[in-house]
């Protein structure tokens, strides 16, 4: 992981759920999504079939399957903790919206 990665980094004391609500206020509908193995949007299991056409993603850069300790392991964690959260925010505002 990159060491020098200030959004990752950032997310340690970060609030998801005021970040996702402010989002909305700008009117950006973009879930959080993470690097691994693959590419996945923490905590919505069907983004590809229910939002993908509609609804974009921005990956928390920084995140990545290059494990190489214990701290990039912890960071990565917060990175799926946080992603998971704020977009569960974000799809109940848009179940909401229908």
């Amino acid at each position: 992981m990159d060491k020098n990665n200030f959004e990752l980094r950032s997310l340690k004391d970060a609030r998801p759920t005021d970040d996702a609500n402010e989002a909305i206020r700008r009117n950006d509908l973009r879930f959080l999504a993470v690097k691994g193995y693959t590419i996945a949007v923490p905590g919505i299991d069907d983004y590809r079939e229910r939002f993908s056409v509609k609804y974009k993603y921005r990956i928390i850069e920084g995140t990545s399957d290059a494990i190489r300790n214990d701290e990039d392991r912890m960071l990565q964690n917060t990175a799926i903790e946080y992603a998971k959260s704020y977009n569960l925010v974000i799809r109940d505002y848009l179940a909401k919206q229908k």
